[in-house]
Formats: C-alpha cells, structure tokens, sequence
C-alpha cells in the first residue's frame, strides 16, 4: 500500500470511527436506558404490590410478613410501626407529595411510600402496632423498600458495552475493507502511471546522456557568437530535462521504499560537491542571466551519501535559478556545519515555509515545474538525519539552509 493510500485509508477510518462511537454511543445508551427503566418499572410493581398486600391486611389486623421491610410513621416523623428505621425522616416528609405514590431510588434500596390523610386509617385496626394511641388528625405515611439488585444492572451495564464493543469492531471492519475496495481503483491508476514514467524515463534516459555527451564534445572556437548563445540555450534545456529525469527517477525508487535504498557513507567535501553541482546548472543560469557564486570557508564534512547529498544540492541551485529575479544572483554558502542555498527573488511567505516541502506544491504557477524538488530535498535530508529549512534572506529572497550534527 502506497503513502498516499495508507493517508487516505487512516483518515477515511479515523472519520469512520468517530461516527461509529457517537452513533453507537446513542443507541447503545438509549438501548440502557430503555432496559434499565424496564427494571424500574418492575421494581416499582413488586413495591406497589406490596403496598396493597399491607392496606388489606392491616384493616385486618395483620402485619406484613418477616420479608418485607417496612416503616409506618406520622406527619412529625415519628414511627408508629415497622422493621427498619430512616436515618432523616424529615427530610423524606418534606420531599412527599400532598398524597399518592412517590418512589424513590437510594444508593442500595429502592422506596415505595404513601402519604394517606386521616380519614384512610378510621376503619384500620390500630391494635397491630405498638401505640394504640394514635393521632387521626394527622397524615400518615407507609413506607416499603427492597434492595436494589445492582448483580442485574452490571449485567445490563456490561452486556450493552460488550454489544457497542462488538458492533465498533464490526463496523471498523466494514469500512476497513470497503475502504480498501474502494481505494483498488486508485492503486491500479497509480500503478499504470507508475510503469508508464518508468518506461518513459527508461526511454529518454540514453537520448538525454546523448545529447550531453554531444553537446560537450562540440568545439564553440569556430561557432558565432549567435550559434554559441543558441548551443547554449540547447545545453541548458538538456540539462534541465536531466534534472527532471533525475526527479522522476528518484519518485519511482521512492515508491518502491526509500528506507531499502543502500547508502554508502562517507565525509563528503561539500565544498567540492557545491563547486561541481553548480558548474552542471551553469549553462541554465548563463541561460536565464543568472550568476551562480560559491562561497566556502571553514566547514565539517558531513557522513552522509555523497550521491543524495548532490540530489539535495541540485533541487535547491535549481529552485535558486528558477525563482531568481531576472540578472540575480543564485548563492551557495558552505560554512560551519551548513550549505545555504540563496536567491534574490520573492521569498518564501513565513505561513508557507513549511507547506513548500509538500509534494506538488507550487507556490509560483508562473515559473512551472511539478512541485518535487524541495520535497525530494526533504525526503534525502530526514533519511540522512540532516535539517532543511527555509529563510528569509537579509537583502530580499529566499535562503534554503541544509545544516548537519
């Protein structure tokens, strides 16, 4: 799978994964609750149950039997009967409505407890409590409560988190191979392209070498000044569709793994190399009217491949050339543990300084070209563990800096 699929892949699967949980996240929540208030109602059913069990059986003088918990005090608070005992009885009077049914949920017990005025009670058989001497002129209230069965409600919990969990992967899965269905059209494309460059650069490489080879056997001591400038002219766009095939040459090796690629390190004179990449682009400055200077002092060689260190240098003389204000001058400056490549042209604009390492982009559509050159640079420097950085030069232009440890 190529770079450009893999980025496409992880995007599309990334977007894909965020709707999935915020879709999952809704049903499987909504699925919860529904169920959970499915358990509520139930509970509620078995308290209300026994609510009406204990009205019945108290107009017969009966209790409730040893199982159910219950609880049966007055308005003030205070218990007149039951099993178990509320830590603040106020406080659950004051929450109670005027009458009817009110249910509440505690940290371990479920509650069911009626609110009755004094008339309800007149024909109950009083007997069955403790104080026989109760007071009909207030309200009275009933309270059962039954353990909340949390065994069921982690069961319920766990049962629709595995379910979300099972559906993600389902539907991760899904997009996963739809995804690279999809995406098989597109590596067929890229690969017919992929073989039709390589014919193609195949195919042009021997003409250009002949060309070269032809045009630096010729003798200009006889030419004319009109026929020298015109031989000049042929040489330099020679040259430059050499730098292109050197381009597409070095893509498809990339496609291919640029990590398997053998390096053969070694201390490269930077200096040499700078002086030798720009006697090649001479001919194409001479051609535009630009001058190439080359400034050397005092500079640590780097280990690195001598081959891509050239690659590096030949994409930014190149950019320098091609950028270059008419009559400029194209700068290269070995110092230090640094090659800087100048230009007096436009510049780079500070937003752009890291997108211009981006494949394909061209920030002047006017000077043509495809957009390869300084992501190539970018590519050979990572793979070197060198830096590459774009500045703004002092007197107007664009400084590319390659700096090394």
């Amino acid at each position: 799978m190529t770079k450009t699929e893999k980025s496409v892949l992880n995007k599309f699967l990334l977007l894909h994964a965020g709707s999935l949980i915020i879709f999952l996240s809704l049903i499987i929540s909504g699925g919860y609750r529904y169920n959970s208030q499915q358990i509520h109602r139930a509970e509620r059913s078995e308290l209300r149950a026994i609510v009406y069990a204990f009205s019945g059986a108290a107009r017969r003088g009966e209790l409730p039997s040893d199982d159910v918990e219950w609880i049966f005090f007055d308005e003030d608070g205070e218990k007149l009967g039951g099993n178990f005992n509320l830590e603040d009885m106020d406080a659950v009077i004051a929450e109670v409505s005027q009458g009817g049914e009110n249910f509440l949920m505690g940290e371990d017990y479920n509650y069911l407890f009626f609110r009755f005025p004094p008339r309800f009670f007149e024909n109950f058989n009083t007997e069955i409590f403790d104080d026989t001497n109760i007071d009909f002129d207030k309200d009275w209230f009933f309270m059962v409560r039954a353990p909340i069965d949390k065994e069921t409600y982690s069961r319920l919990f766990w049962a629709h988190a595995a379910l979300a969990i099972g559906a993600f992967i389902f539907f991760m899965g899904v997009g996963f191979f739809l995804t690279r269905l999809f995406l098989r059209p597109l590596r067929c494309a890229i690969e017919r392209m992929d073989r039709f460059i390589k014919d193609t650069t195949h195919e042009i490489a021997t003409p250009i070498t002949a060309m070269l080879m032809s045009i630096e056997g010729l003798s200009r001591e006889n030419l004319t000044e009109r026929d020298a400038k015109r031989l000049t002219r042929v040489e330099a766009a020679a040259r430059s569709i050499k730098a292109i095939y050197d381009d597409l040459a070095f893509l498809l090796a990339d496609r291919a793994s640029l990590k398997e690629r053998e390096c053969r390190l070694e201390q490269v004179d930077v200096g040499e190399l700078a002086r030798e990449r720009a006697e090649f682009f001479e001919p194409i400055a001479r051609a535009r009217g630009i001058t190439i200077e080359v400034l050397v002092s005092d500079f640590k060689k780097p280990l690195t491949d001598r081959g891509e260190m050239s690659r590096v240098l030949d994409n930014l003389i190149s950019n320098a050339i091609k950028y270059n204000k008419q009559n400029g001058i194209a700068r290269i400056v070995v110092a230090g543990n640094r090659v800087a490549v100048e230009d007096e042209g436009k510049g780079v604009p500070a937003d752009d300084r890291k997108r211009i390492f981006t494949r394909f982009t061209r920030l002047d559509e006017a000077q043509g070209g495809f957009g390869l050159g300084l992501n190539i640079a970018q590519l050979l420097c990572e793979r070197a563990k060198m830096k590459i950085a774009a500045e703004d030069c002092e007197g107007g232009g664009a400084r590319f800096v390659v700096s090394w440890d």
